[in-house]
């Protein structure tokens, strides 16, 4: 699994299990920018996956 996955992986696992209210909170758990929970999220949001 490449890193961007595994990340990936890791901010859709944080959001199913702690239930963060911002891209913010999940950048600060995860220890990465804002702007990159942005990019890995944006296809998501776009299709519906994620709100």
């Amino acid at each position: 699994m490449s890193k961007k996955d595994q990340t990936l992986k890791d901010i859709l696992d944080l959001i199913l299990y702690e239930n963060p209210a911002t891209q913010e909170e999940i950048a600060e758990q995860l220890g990465i920018t804002r702007r990159y929970v942005t990019k890995l999220l944006q296809p998501l949001v776009k299709d519906g996956t994620v709100k």
